[in-house]
């Protein structure tokens, strides 16, 4: 049998825990840099702290986790320091360089108490992932697609997307509908975020509605008013410059951001920078068209006096050479039309006559004709009165055999035929008695016979 009594030697799970607290001091006794994707900020707002899920992935699959912690004052200064470097609130989903304590509690377990991160790595980190996007926008052969599309000459269809409130938005439409008071544009707005962790996603599936609907637009703007850059990576997003790229429509930026141009501006068919440019651009658009109409206008007048100046001389002359030709012709077809008139008059004489002698020959054969018809006519109606009357005969003589029929039946039914025939009638209170279950002991009845009536008293049912 197996031994059960407990093992002599053994060890709590406090002393285990307390010498792993023991090694993981003496290995890390001072703070140190590592790199680690934060997965979850994981910010409590109600006591200031963070308590960030940190991760590092190989070939996309999570190869370690830890949690880590920021206190409160640590966080208020690492995340000044990291928007103003990089432009960017500290938030999930980013690589970061971080300095921290290597801690471990009995209780609480592995923890990395972060007391610093380098934003300088972030933002080159940002780069690089800028720099790969635009490599691979190129390697698919996507970057210049969408400036490849001509731009219509005149784009009065704007499909617009921006937020309804945005100051960017209200400044196209101040230029627009202002100098461009007398052009008939029209602008229909996609609202969506234009900054953030969700601009990237938002802007993406408004580019999409608008593919579907290619054929009511002739330009894409992207609008967004001025401000600090703050959320402006989301422009950097691969899948929203990709959806840039394959737009079937020309995409004009103007998200009022001047310096280092994101990928989403460097693939755009247009970018004008700031709202108000876009509406300057959209104007300029419509103003040089209508200057090359007026050049073509001036041309086209300039060309005409020439030719009139040109030509004028020549239908002086023409102008006699015609007047002489035309009083020959004049005379020549005044001959023709007075010999065709004499002719058509002869003409038309013979014609009148034969047509005349065609009509009373027609009105003979139409008159013989009709009194054939009439009297083939008479003939069938008085068949049909004769065969009439023989039907008339024959249904009344049915009809009266089947009367006669009925009244026989009718008459077999008689009440009084049929007291006749030694039947009687019981009533009671006047009505007819049909069950003996209605009549009691005692209740008076009367019965009604061919000839005669008795009344009587029911003694006894049975």
């Amino acid at each position: 049998m197996p031994d059960t009594a407990f093992p002599k030697n053994y060890a709590s799970l406090s002393e285990i825990l307390s010498q792993v607290r023991t090694v993981v001091a003496r290995g890390f006794p001072a703070p140190l840099w590592i790199k680690a994707e934060m997965l979850k900020l994981n910010h409590y707002s109600a006591s200031g702290h963070a308590f960030p899920e940190l991760v590092e992935k190989q070939n996309g699959k999570i190869a370690a986790k830890c949690q880590s912690m920021i206190w409160a004052s640590d966080l208020q200064r690492i995340a000044t320091n990291f928007l103003n470097i990089t432009g960017k609130h500290l938030s999930d989903g980013i690589e970061i360089l971080f300095y921290a304590e290597v801690k471990f509690h009995e209780q609480y377990g592995m923890r990395l108490r972060i007391i610093d991160i380098d934003a300088q790595f972030t933002l080159g980190q940002m780069a690089l992932e800028r720099k790969k996007t635009i490599e691979r926008l190129k390697s698919e052969g996507l970057f210049f697609l969408n400036k490849q599309i001509l731009m219509p000459v005149i784009p009065a269809r704007l499909a617009v997307i921006s937020a309804a409130t945005s100051r960017g938005l209200h400044d196209l439409k101040n230029i627009i509908f202002s100098t461009g008071t007398s052009l008939k544009i029209k602008m229909t707005l996609f609202s969506a975020i234009l900054q953030g962790e969700r601009g990237a996603e938002t802007i993406e599936n408004r580019l999409k509605q608008i593919g579907k609907r290619a054929a009511e637009f002739d330009a894409v703007l992207i609008i967004r008013g001025g401000g600090d850059d703050t959320g402006m990576d989301c422009y950097d997003n691969f899948s929203l410059a990709r959806s840039v790229c394959e737009c079937p429509l020309p995409v004009i930026t103007g998200i009022g951001h001047s310096t280092n141009l994101t990928v989403t501006e460097m693939v755009a068919h247009t970018n004008k920078i700031t709202p108000t440019d876009v509406g300057y651009f959209i104007i300029g658009c419509f103003y040089e068209q209508i200057t090359k109409l007026q050049e073509i206008s001036s041309q086209l007048n300039a060309l005409a006096l020439m030719c009139v100046a040109e030509h004028e001389q020549v239908l002086h002359d023409y102008a006699f050479s015609v007047a002489d030709i035309a009083k020959g012709q004049f005379q020549h077809q005044k001959d023709f039309l007075l010999s065709s008139e004499n002719f058509l008059q002869q003409k038309a004489k013979q014609n009148l006559i034969l047509a005349h002698n065609d009509i009373n020959a027609n009105v003979a054969d139409l008159q013989n004709k009709i009194k054939q018809l009439f009297i083939m006519q008479q003939h069938k109606t008085e068949s049909i009165n004769l065969a009439l009357k023989q039907n008339s005969l024959s249904i009344l003589m049915q009809k009266k055999s089947s009367l006669q029929i009925i009244e026989n039946k009718v008459s077999l039914l008689d009440p009084q035929n049929i007291l006749n025939r030694g039947y009687s009638i019981t009533l009671h209170n006047g009505k007819i008695v049909k069950n003996s279950k209605e009549l009691k002991d005692g209740s008076k009845i009367e019965t009604v016979f061919a000839k005669g009536r008795i009344k009587s008293t029911v003694n006894k049912k049975q």
